[in-house]
């Protein structure tokens, strides 16, 4: 670890032991970087459970869809509720204090769970208001954490094509990453933006492919994050 020699007056949030605190740039995110000097090239340790949840979502949702009769009808105002996997890879540069310019990358993956209340339009168009959060296992060659959190809240807009959907969605992103032998976190938060694709069954039954991009900023550090989450759920109708 890098441990600077000269304080800085900088801070970064951490939450400790469920409290929200403010520490400086030395107590928080140089301790546990493990980078060797300014301007190293980031590359993030390979992280294998990124495959299995994804790849178990996706033959589950095949599946769905084999046997599910997808609707022909125009969507339909209702709640869901819904479950899956998620990845996400980042790659960050930290911007203020004795690390200034130092890079890191991370890559996470985990369960992902949410819900919305779709508002449908017209026979081809809908409007969903969502909330969905994900708690990952994270791997970084840089820094020194094993657990990441993200969730979104915003508003995405679809277009029906006989049970088939497409559609963007904008949000606040939030990703809040923690060593839990320290008992650190460090949170980050963001506007971003997503596409989304999948198809919804008579019945209620969905599947549904979302994919994220965003710049997270902490006092001391900005982030790159893109996502890609894996959902199959239920919709009231």
């Amino acid at each position: 670890c890098i441990r600077p020699t000269v304080r800085e007056s900088c801070r970064i949030p951490v939450v400790i032991a469920g409290q929200s605190r403010s520490r400086t740039l030395l107590n928080a995110l140089a301790p546990h970087y493990r980078g060797k000097g300014r301007n190293m090239r980031a590359t993030a340790k390979p992280h294998h459970m990124l495959s299995m949840p994804l790849a178990a979502c996706t033959v589950w949702a095949l599946l769905l869809y084999a046997v599910t009769p997808v609707a022909s009808a125009a969507p339909k105002s209702g709640w869901s509720v819904f479950g899956g996997a998620a990845s996400h890879s980042s790659s960050g540069e930290i911007t203020k204090g004795t690390l200034q310019g130092s890079t890191f990358s991370i890559s996470s993956s985990g369960l992902s769970i949410g819900g919305d209340y779709q508002f449908a339009l017209s026979d081809e168009f809908s409007l969903n208001l969502f909330l969905v959060s994900s708690s990952e296992s994270a791997s970084s060659t840089e820094l020194l954490i094993d657990s990441a959190w993200h969730a979104i809240w915003g508003i995405q807009g679809r277009f029906w094509m006989e049970g088939l959907l497409v559609g963007g969605h904008i949000g606040n992103y939030s990703e809040v990453l923690s060593d839990t032998n320290a008992g650190t976190s460090v949170v980050s938060t963001g506007f971003g933006s997503g596409l989304v694709v999948g198809w919804e069954s008579e019945g209620g039954l969905f599947g549904a492919v979302q994919i994220d991009q965003v710049t997270v900023k902490a006092s001391d550090a900005s982030t790159n994050v893109s996502g890609t989450r894996l959902h199959v759920g239920y919709r009231w109708k």
